[in-house]
Order: structure tokens, then sequence, then C-alpha cells
């Protein structure tokens, strides 16, 4: 179908044309489609160091784009394009986007199997009734015109075949009116100087200016939220400081081995006194049934009635605070065998997934959660069920739950995104804490566009970011097509997820109508050749000829029972259970354990301790 130059077939190709095409149809629907879509892709959140960037003003102007660009608008697109069309074309052109981001997820894997080949090629016959859906049922019913971009463009010819002008270029070439216009600054910082050292006088005026330029930005601010901070002031007192750390805060933090699930950095330079905290959460017993589900043996953090009065009172920490942190990093092995690493903070990329090892009907594999801040703990339990009774640090994560909305159908066979949402704030499942080491990955939610912002969640608190403006979005979209690994999390059979295979098995339930078809590997078609080739009537044409044969399979039989035994020796049962379950079974070779592509983390702060945010990300401590 496609060539193997993917780059240019799909992502410059087909799916640019794709695109180009819906929003002519956005611009003949009207309403201000085009102008909300642009809003929507400005207000998706970054994921990653450079997976999901931010996007410019002007999505659909589709101008100065790189491959990388269309291929982030493409796994982001179902959620901004949700809603902006009536139905029934809001479903058709929603159903394309999925096919179209599951194909490219699929042509974008490093490592296939004979199970992902197999769905591929049902993906695409997919792929194709969704195409020709779309242009029977959708385009024939608008009437398209070339969009602002293509009619400027092509005005733009013809006036340079018609004429010669351009043959001087910009006006930067030939004027020097802004030059000159510039000039002006530094000749008026000039005459405030000493005449002496100008240089770096002039730079210090600069640096002045700018600074008062900022403190007038910050000024307007706090006068325009004036009104909410009467509200807040009411509560200052009785509320604890913000848990989050500003962006100029230092927290070095230095490689991470890769051995290591999670790692936090070791200071203690920002400690957080309880006092406060626990007066205002007099009745919250959540922490010390967290830290006491993690030191008991055989109890759960998260039951509380487990933990008796006397145990509780036998939780001692130390110094009576906790200590804050900036950055969580995340070590993780992908579906094609390699290393890899996110990184968390309260302030941008605060979204996390665990496990959910739930027993309901149809139950969703993961459970998500948005961090609060990033603590540990020096703790001491004095309590008879420890031998030892020494200080322990205990590393946790102040989380706000979600919640999946079961109203909704979601997942492969209906061609949706897992939709979620927060609890309510008298939810006692609303806050809770998480150990680190359960973490599974980083999670990227797409606000759901479509159903709007509510404040009824939850009143104005330090649990939201300060860019929130006290809002919460009513539901946010999973993104499951972020990027490769995330993708076979969600469709199942990785072959680097074996840690989480059992837990997500669920994720098999839930195929299309061309996956649910069963299929035979290629080592059993093979088999079954063999088998129908032994079958095959001979003549018989003298005894002496049926003895020789006789004795000719007997050696046969001893030769494959020695050869049988020596791949049993190379290929253990378990080993072949799980090639099996993951589609390699029937390879003639023994993958060393010792040998793999891994991301190296010699590179000394890769991600640094502030994830690759600039200043402008700062955000404010805000307060109850």
């Amino acid at each position: 179908m496609l060539v193997p130059d993917f780059m240019h077939e799909f992502e410059l190709g087909v799916w640019k044309a794709t695109l180009t095409h819906l929003i002519r149809i956005l611009y003949a629907a009207g309403d201000n489609t085009v102008q909300e879509l642009n809003e929507r892709f400005r207000l998706i959140p970054t994921f990653g160091k450079d997976t999901i960037r931010q996007f410019s003003n002007n999505v659909s102007g589709l101008t100065k784009l790189a491959a990388r660009d269309f291929e982030d608008i493409l796994q982001c697109a179902i959620p901004a394009f949700d809603g902006l069309l009536s139905e029934p074309y809001n479903t058709i052109v929603l159903d394309l986007l999925f096919e179209l981001a599951t194909w490219h997820a699929f042509g974008k894997l490093r490592m296939h199997t004979e199970t992902t080949l197999f769905h591929f090629g049902n993906c695409t016959t997919c792929l194709g009734e969704a195409f020709r859906k779309f242009s029977w049922d959708c385009c024939s019913k608008f009437t398209t015109y070339d969009l602002p971009r293509e009619t400027a463009a092509r005005a733009r010819r013809r006036g340079a075949r018609s004429t010669k002008t351009g043959t001087f270029g910009t006006t930067d070439n030939y004027s020097t009116q802004v030059g000159e216009l510039e000039h002006r600054q530094v000749k008026r910082f000039y005459a405030r100087t000493n005449k002496i050292g100008f240089t770096h006088a002039i730079a210090k005026h600069q640096q002045h200016e700018r600074l008062l330029h900022r403190i007038h930005e910050q000024n307007r601010m706090v006068a325009q939220g004036a009104a909410r901070n009467v509200v807040q002031e009411s509560a200052k007192d009785t509320v604890p400081e913000n848990p989050l750390l500003h962006f100029v805060d230092q927290e070095p933090l230095p490689n991470c081995p890769p051995e290591l699930h999670y790692q936090i950095s070791q200071g203690k330079k920002y400690r957080w006194d309880l006092s406060a905290w626990l007066s205002w959460n007099k009745n919250d017993l959540a922490l010390t049934n967290h830290i006491l589900g993690r030191l008991i043996p055989g109890s759960i953090a998260e039951d509380g009635d487990e933990f008796t009065m006397a145990q509780r009172n036998a939780l001692l920490l130390i110094n009576n605070c906790i200590y804050r942190h900036k950055v969580l990093r995340i070590n993780y092995t992908t579906y094609d065998l390699r290393w890899a690493q996110d990184s968390l903070n309260p302030r941008t990329h605060s979204d996390i997934m665990v496990l959910s090892h739930e027993d309901l009907e149809n139950a969703h594999p993961y459970w998500y959660a948005r961090i609060i801040g990033i603590f540990h703990a020096d703790v001491q339990y004095r309590g008879p069920e420890l031998c030892k009774h020494a200080p322990k640090r205990i590393d946790f994560l102040w989380v706000r739950w979600f919640a999946c909305n079961r109203n909704l159908k979601t997942g492969w066979a209906v061609r949706r995104l897992p939709c979620i949402g927060f609890y309510p704030q008298g939810e006692p499942e609303a806050f809770g804490f998480v150990n680190p080491e359960q973490v599974v990955r980083a999670a990227h939610l797409i606000p759901a566009f479509c159903f709007g912002c509510t404040t009824a969640l939850l009143p104005p608190s330090i649990a939201r970011r300060k860019c929130n403006n006290d809002e919460d979005w009513d539901w946010y979209y999973v993104n499951m097509f972020v990027d490769r690994d995330m993708f076979m999390r969600y469709r199942g059979g990785g072959v680097g997820h074996k840690s989480t295979s059992e837990a997500t098995r669920c994720l098999f339930d839930d195929r299309e109508k061309l996956d649910r078809q069963t299929f035979t590997f290629e080592h059993d078609r093979e088999l079954f050749e063999e088998e129908n080739e032994d079958d095959i009537p001979m003549d018989d044409s003298s005894n002496t000829e049926e003895d020789s044969s006789e004795e000719s399979d007997e050696d046969v039989s001893e030769i494959e029972a020695v050869s049988a035994g020596d791949s049993d020796q190379l290929i253990g049962d378990d080993l072949g259970d799980e090639m099996e379950e993951y589609g390699y079974s029937g390879l003639d070779q023994v993958l060393d354990d010792d040998e793999g592509d891994a991301e190296t983390f010699d590179d000394e702060d890769a991600l640094g301790p502030e994830d690759g945010e600039g200043p402008d990300d700062e955000v404010e401590d805000a307060t109850l």
C-alpha cells in the first residue's frame, strides 16, 4: 500500500492531505470552528522532554511544520476535533482519526511479532473502510474551497510570473530603518552613562529596564486577581504553604542508575512542617495509614481500619516534618527491550499511571493520578511487629485521583480514547498517597474540550496549579498514541512489558471484529504442511524396500529425538511458553540476556532537575 519512505508517504503525504481537507471542512462548517481548533491545540499539554511540544497559535495555518510536527498533530488530533462538527459527521471524523493514529503507531513500531503484524493488516483494512466512509458520507456533504494560505500562495505565484518584483529580497536588505530604530535605544542608554566603559553600563541599563517591565507585569496580574486573593487571605492562617517548589529553587539530582525504578533527590533542603498541615487536616489519617502500610509486613496501605491506635502512636516522624522535592524520575523498559526514563514534576508534567488490579467486569488496567507534591519522610516505628527500630526513609507522592467515565464506551472496539475525570472533593478516593515504586509511567492526559470546565469538583486549593484559575476540566482523554511504548501498553503483547503482562491481560478482550478472528502462527503452518506431505501414499515396489525404509525411519527417528533433546536444552519450557505468548515461538534462536540495545544515561544531567522547562513556565505558590 505504501512505499518504504514512511515519513514522506504517510506523515507528509496521506496524513497532511487528510488534515488539510479536514480544515477545509471546518471552514465550510463555519461557527468559528477553525479558531476553536487552534485554541484547543494551544491548550494541549506537552509530554516528555520533546515527545509532544507546545503547539503554535495557528495550527490550522499549517505553516513552518516539519514531519515531526504533523506526527504530533495526529497523536493529539482526536480531543481537538471532538465536537467541532455535528453528528453524524463528528463520529465519522473521530473514527477516521482513530484508525489513522492506530495505523501510524503500528507502522512506527521498531519490533513486530506475528500478532502485531496480523493486527497491522487488519488495521489497514479498517483504515481503508474509514476513508471510504469519510469520502462518501462526510466529504460529499460539504462544499469546500482552498484554504487562505493556498489562495495566498496562488496569488504570489501569479504575481511572480507577471512581474519582476522581489529582486532585492526583503526590506531588511536595502532599508536601514529597522536597524536605525533599534540604534536609538542604545543612544538613549549611552546618554545615561559616564562615557567610560559604556558597554557594561548600557547592558546594566537594559537589564534594569527588563526587570522594571517584569515587576510591572506582576503588579498587573496581582490587580486582576485581587477579588480571588480576598478569599485566599481569609484562609491564609489555616492553609500550609504550597508543596510545589519554584522553578528557580535548585535541587541537584545526579544521573539515575538504570537498575533503579525511580529516583528522588536525597537532599533535605526544603522541609515542610506538619504542624499547620495536621491542624488543617485533624481527622485525616491517610498519610499515617500509608506509612504504616509500607512498614508493617502483610498490611495494606490503603486500608485505614486495619491499624489500631497503638500502632499509630508507635509511628514517629523524626523532626515532625517531611521534605519536599522537585523532580521524580521513573525508569522503565520499553516494549522493544530498551531502557527509557520519564521525568515528572508537580508544576508541568505531573500525571502518572499505576496498575489498577480491578476485578470488575470490563475493568480498565490502569489508574491515573495527578501529583500534588513529591516528598520523603524519615520515620521510626517502635511497634512489636518489627525487630529493628532504626529510622527509615519513606518516599511517597501526594496525588489527586482520577475516576474512569463508566457512561462512555471506550477502547479499541469502539475506537475511542479512555475518558477519566477527577473525583469530587467529598469522595474518600479524591486524594491519597502513592509509593513511587508503583508508578508505571508518566501519562499524557488531554482535556476533553467538548465537555467544558467546572468549579464544582474542588474549591480554591493548593491541589491545583496556579494556571488553572481554580477550575477543572470535566473530563480528560488518555492519549494512548503519544509514543510507541504507550501504544503497546494499551494494545498489549509488548515483549518488554513482562512485569505488567498479567495485570493488563484484559486488554486482549478489547479488540475490533477483524482482530478477534483466529490466525495460525507461521511455525504451526509449516508443521501442518509437513504432516500433509507425510500422508501422501507411496507405491510398494518390494519387501526389501519396505525393510530398508523401516530401518531408515528408525535412524531418522533417532536423529530427530537427539535434535529434539538438543532443542529442549536450548529453549526451556518456560521460555518457550513466553515466546509462544508473544508470537515468537518457532524461532531457532535464543536471545542473549546480556545483549540488547539500551539507551544509556552517560550524559550527565541529560534531563536535568528542571525537566527541560524554561523560566516562562514558572508556577507561583497558591494558597487555599
